[in-house]
């Protein structure tokens, strides 16, 4: 009953404000899917500075459904001069009779002031595929208006963003991004039914680093985001790392959502284990990293846990 509640709010949604549901902001790990101009702080854990970045992710929302969420996405970066990010990247995702495919590339740049201080400023443009099919959901009524016929649109989207990291006094760096996922939109369809949800995010991070250098290096960094699907859901999300010499990572958090009356609150639990420090591997990164999140429902049992795998490598 829950799940076809869900899919009737967001299907009132797409025909009253033309929008798709982004799963991909609920990842725990990819920092560039929601911030192109945001750098990747894994880079911290090697003792070398690579020129590729290449990550992908699996992610299984409410495993208690059996059209539940589901995403998957890649992305290949290329750095350039330590100041310019080129990349690319595919997603995939469904809920339900929604499913929404992009091929997308992005590029930032980063300028570089006094005391170790980086502003980078970027954008992502995208080909979006959106895609209704009821025929994933049980209907009894033919005048229901989850009945009608399954419609495509094809659409272009282009997402800007700002990130700036500096370093402070006793081994601290701060950093601050914003973004808007899909701030402009352009629907090549006829039918102009779904389109990808807008989305404003806020972002920052505090890291204590624990020791000298970049070998075996350990550090906390607790981190903050704010995200607003435009209609949907506001997400505020709250987590604290551990890196230990490089040779693992621990991170618990608590996501706090609302859509629309609905709470949708939960806690979550990250762990990383960085393959080529554990193999003394050397000019190569080597990640992966397991997250499982528990919703802190009535009926979380009926929910399910959700499941994430991520696997990057720096080069």
């Amino acid at each position: 009953m829950i799940i076809f509640i869900l899919i009737v709010y967001f299907f009132s949604c797409f025909k009253l404000d033309c929008q798709q549901l982004s799963l991909a902001y609920f990842n725990n790990n990819n920092h560039q899917l929601y911030n192109p101009s945001a750098w990747n702080t894994d880079i911290l854990k090697y003792p070398f500075i690579p020129k590729n970045d290449f990550s992908s992710f699996y992610r299984s929302q409410w495993t208690g459904f059996d059209l539940g969420p589901k995403y998957f996405g890649c992305n290949y970066n290329r750095i350039a001069f330590n100041s310019v990010l080129v990349g690319i990247g595919i997603i995939d995702e469904s809920f339900g009779p929604l499913s929404y495919s992009a091929i997308s590339g992005h590029y930032a740049y980063r300028l570089k002031f006094k005391n170790y201080s980086y502003l980078s400023a970027g954008g992502a443009v995208s080909l979006n595929f959106n895609n209704y099919d009821p025929t994933k959901i049980s209907i009894r009524d033919l005048n229901d208006p989850l009945a009608e016929i399954g419609y495509n649109s094809v659409g272009m989207s282009f997402s800007p963003g700002l990130f700036f990291t500096t370093s402070l006094k006793n081994d601290v760096t701060l950093s601050l991004g914003l973004s808007s996922e899909n701030m402009v939109n352009l629907d090549f369809s006829e039918i102009k039914n779904i389109k990808p949800v807008t989305t404003l995010l806020i972002h920052g991070s505090i890291i204590k680093f624990l020791n000298y250098g970049y070998v075996q290096l350990s550090y906390y960094e607790f981190n903050l985001s704010y995200r607003r699907f435009k209609n949907l859901s506001d997400d505020f999300d709250m987590s604290m790392k551990y890196q230990y010499k490089g040779y693992l990572s621990l991170k618990p958090g608590f996501r706090f959502g609302i859509l629309d009356r609905l709470n949708f609150h939960s806690l979550h639990f990250d762990i990383g284990i960085p393959l080529s420090n554990l193999f003394h591997g050397k000019n190569v990164g080597i990640d992966i990293n397991y997250s499982s999140d528990f919703p802190l429902l009535k009926n979380a049992v009926q929910f399910g846990l959700t499941h994430e795998i991520s696997f990057g490598i720096l080069f």
